[in-house]
């Protein structure tokens, strides 16, 4: 819940919590952060509706360079899901994000990614891709 009359307070949610994807024919729900899906979820889309309809802006918590989908590498090089996944964001007044919270956060291309790709969410993705490469 969202109250307008405590302004400093600034929801957060996780972009992929409960959210849906087809994966090799089969529906799979993520039950909370989910590196293969860009998202949002319904309750990330819920919670900045109310966010934007309380005029309060909100942070996004994702995952950008692995997980527990394969947690036995540094990053996994998913860029093009990244940009989808503050690209989305941004309809709802997204002003921070919380990348990584345990694993996962070592310096990589990843994390690099997700740094320039937070900045290009107003580009159509193939010049976000040709802007992340030529940097």
């Amino acid at each position: 819940m969202i109250h307008a009359e405590q302004p400093f307070a600034i929801p957060t949610c996780t972009t992929e919590e409960m959210g849906y994807a087809e994966q090799l024919g089969k529906t799979r729900q993520g039950v909370d952060y989910w590196l293969s899906y860009a998202g949002p979820s319904q309750l990330f889309e819920a919670t900045g509706d109310e966010a934007v309809k309380k005029g309060k802006h909100m942070f996004m918590k994702t995952q950008t360079c692995c997980s527990h989908e394969v947690a036995t590498v540094p990053y996994v090089p998913v860029p093009g899901i990244l940009f989808k996944k503050y690209k989305n964001a941004f309809k709802y007044n997204v002003e921070g994000v919380m990348q990584c919270w345990y694993f996962g956060n070592y310096p990589s291309m990843m994390s690099r990614a997700a740094g320039e790709l937070a900045f290009m969410h107003d580009l159509p993705l193939a010049s976000a891709r040709a802007a992340l490469a030529s940097a």
